[in-house]
């Protein structure tokens, strides 16, 4: 398995949240090692942009079947990214994604 650490800067106003900066790292779980990173903030593209340079970058990494995206301390931000791929109509180069929750606004 491929492991990808996420994590997504935001903004929220007014129960509308922004992605102002997108990034992942692929390590090594069981030392931490980090092989790739993939760093990009909002305002030097859109974010479908962002997301589909994400979608490229985690397909130099291996078979969508075989990565794995995991959130930092909280998994707020897998769920905002999965509602980013499907608002802009993408399909995400990932397997597996930890989702223990569904943000219902």
């Amino acid at each position: 398995m491929i492991r990808v650490m996420l994590d997504l800067e935001l903004v929220s106003k007014n129960g509308n949240t922004v992605i102002t900066c997108l990034k992942a790292t692929r390590l090594i779980s069981s030392t931490m090692l980090v092989i790739n990173e993939f760093d990009i903030e909002l305002r030097e593209q859109s974010i479908t942009n962002i997301l589909i340079n994400f979608n490229s970058w985690l397909s130099t990494l291996g078979k969508k079947e075989n990565i794995q995206i995991l959130g930092d301390w909280n998994s707020l931000d897998n769920v905002v990214l999965l509602d980013a791929y499907e608002v802009n109509q993408i399909t995400p180069h990932f397997g597996f994604i930890w989702q223990p929750f569904k943000l219902i606004v």
